[in-house]
């Protein structure tokens, strides 16, 4: 649209003179900011249009056979046919700007509305004074209560157009006022006519507010229709982002699989040849690194499944003595190498959930505690709880500060401590207890205390 254009739409009321709507702010011109808000503010105007001339023609018809029962002369037929020929043309209008019609743009749908507006608020106004010269008396009472409806109407219905409501108020009602003072009949005569222009200035003050308030409730809505835009292409990024590193993750421990499991059976033939003091200890070295290697891989694939929604608990009794004791045996050879006193208190409680996914959750607990507390006590046991039951592993290591608590359950969080400065590992061990936590609905409660050096973590079931 061009300079001229911008200055009609600007005239009309359908843009302010102050800063550009939110075309400007990406990168559009002047008049590409003004081509959009002109036809957002046409486009809610014509919708509600038929119906609000469907009205106003039928007010008109109404008004028309009541003034004309009242006997004021030859005058109404003719003056509701122009107000019904008015309606019957914005209607027209409104439907084929809506169906697109290409020889009526915005800018003349626009100055021809502000047009017909204006010369219904004059018919109106030209009645105002045919009723006041007629009779009855109480006549102009009448058409005064008719006309005020129809003002607060164009109000409501144009207020998006902010010119095409003022001069629909300022064509009829001061005409209205007027007819009060040259022919009102009765006491307070200047009275209402003053209450009259008041109305109108109270009905402009009205439409201004209105047609603020609704720019700005569109403005806002195209900023957040265009944050919500940004926000769902940064959330699917990051969905492809975690997905393909699920995928990687998922890929590079299935492939390092077979070589791992070739490498065990190297060592495993290895270990039956008759080798040397020096040869022995080099073979244990390496026995202890690829053990070392299948724990990360099994972790990450641990991870990837649970990344990509493969890990589904299968809930079923579980007994706990069994689970726990299952998974003190696996680990006090590791336990002994780190001169940690593991126990177990045998139990006979039963609970529900997946027997295997506790399993895992109980192992890389006390995997962890055997790492980080070494020549430490460890003790796993089950206690009863708050109506519940809780798989305690509890510890007499070095503690953990409090701001570390719970960050030590993020992924690839690992703390450094007295005497486990060269752990092997990548901090996967305590993110996957909380995520299977997780899936299960089980909660997770650490206590520890630096002072006490103890510091039990509990499975709350």
């Amino acid at each position: 649209m061009g300079a001229s254009g911008v200055k009609l739409a600007q005239w009309i009321g359908l843009i302010g003179h102050g800063p550009e709507p939110d075309g400007a702010q990406i990168g559009m011109g002047a008049g590409a900011a003004t081509f959009l808000d002109l036809h957002w503010r046409l486009d809610y105007l014509t919708s509600i249009g038929t119906v609000s001339w469907l009205i106003h023609m039928s007010v008109a018809m109404l008004a028309g056979f009541e003034i004309s029962r009242a006997g004021a002369g030859a005058w109404v037929p003719a003056w509701t046919a122009t107000l019904d020929l008015v309606s019957v043309a914005m209607i027209a209008l409104g439907l084929l700007y809506r169906r697109g019609a290409a020889w009526l743009p915005a800018p003349v749908f626009a100055a021809v509305h502000l047009t017909l507006t204006g010369a219904t608020g004059l018919v109106w106004g030209v009645g105002a004074f045919l009723c006041a010269t007629s009779s009855p008396a109480d006549l102009l009472n009448f058409y005064t209560l008719v006309l005020g409806g129809i003002a607060l109407g164009a109000v409501s219905a144009a207020h998006v157009m902010i010119r095409s409501s003022l001069i629909a108020v300022w064509t009829s009602l001061p005409l209205l006022a007027a007819a009060w003072l040259l022919h009102g009949r009765g006491v307070g005569t200047e009275s209402m006519a003053w209450m009259i222009l008041l109305f109108a200035a109270m009905l402009t003050v009205l439409g201004q507010r209105m047609n603020g308030f609704i720019g700005q409730n569109v403005r806002l809505t195209k900023e957040l229709a265009t944050k919500n835009a940004v926000l769902t292409r940064t959330s699917a990024q990051l969905v492809e982002a975690h997905e393909e590193k699920s995928r990687f993750l998922a890929q590079a421990s299935h492939d390092l699989r077979q070589p791992i499991h070739a490498i065990g059976l190297f060592v495993e033939y290895l270990g039956g040849l008759r080798l040397g003091g020096s040869g022995r200890e080099v073979l244990t070295n390496i026995d202890r690194s690829l053990d070392s290697l299948t724990r990360l891989c099994r972790s990450l694939l641990d991870l990837s499944a649970l990344d990509i929604g493969q890990v589904k608990p299968q809930i079923g009794p579980v007994p706990l003595g069994e689970v726990l004791g299952g998974v003190v045996r696996q680990a006090s050879e590791a336990a002994r190498a780190r001169g940690v006193t593991l126990r177990h208190r045998p139990s006979r409680l039963w609970a529900l959930g997946d027997a295997a996914l506790l399993h895992t959750m109980v192992q890389n607990l006390v995997s962890n505690a055997v790492k980080y507390a070494p020549n430490s006590q460890v003790l796993v046991g089950v206690r009863r709880r708050r109506g519940g039951l809780a798989v305690v592993v509890a510890d007499t290591g070095p503690g953990i500060a409090q701001a570390d608590q719970k960050r030590i359950f993020q992924e690839f969080v690992r703390l450094r401590s007295p005497g486990a400065e060269d752990m092997e590992g990548l901090g996967l061990g305590l993110s996957i207890v909380r995520r299977l936590a997780e899936i299960m609905g089980l909660g997770i409660t650490l206590t520890t205390s630096i002072i006490t050096r103890a510091s039990p973590t509990a499975v709350n079931a």
